[in-house]
């Protein structure tokens, strides 16, 4: 797949609609305080993880592995993607009990703080329903992982085994 097409994809998930976001336009269950949010990428996709997610990353598979794994790369990257093939390496895993899972990312880059003027949130959005803003100083998406773990094949709260 040709680097512009990329470039391309990148762009338009990281520039929403102008009807579907406005910067400091907080929707209901956004975080209050933008501080705390936590640095996370998957096939060069930058992706920041709210503060009440950020302290759940884990170096390893959580233990007992009572959570399966669930490949998120489908939910974010367009079919025949070089993200897609390649081989989950060692990186950070996100429980998610409410579904059942733990989603893998290939890196970890730490906490930061993103200035609440510059998110650009995302209301009542019809498609990536998991892509809850973004933040183009940072060029990344703030994700709702639970949302995303349901995208990518995960069955909806409350019906995850266990």
């Amino acid at each position: 797949m040709p680097d512009h097409c990329i470039d391309q994809y990148f762009d338009d998930l990281l520039t929403p609609p102008a009807a579907e976001a406005t910067a400091s336009d907080t929707p209901t269950g956004a975080p209050a305080d933008p501080a705390g949010y936590r640095l996370v990428s998957l096939g060069g996709l930058k992706l920041l993880l709210p503060p009440e997610f950020g302290d759940r990353l884990l170096s390893q598979p959580a233990e007992p592995n009572d959570l399966r794994l669930l490949d998120i790369r489908s939910a974010l990257f367009p079919t025949g993607h070089p993200a897609l093939t390649r081989e989950p390496a060692p990186g950070c895993w996100l429980p998610v009990p409410k579904q059942g899972v733990q989603l893998w990312f290939e890196a970890d880059a730490g906490t930061i703080d993103v200035d609440a003027d510059s998110i650009a949130w995302r209301h009542n959005p019809q498609t990536r329903p998991w892509l809850r803003g973004t933040v183009a100083a940072h060029k990344a998406a703030i994700i709702d992982p639970e949302a995303l773990a349901v995208s990518a094949g995960a069955a909806p709260t409350g019906e995850a085994d266990g």
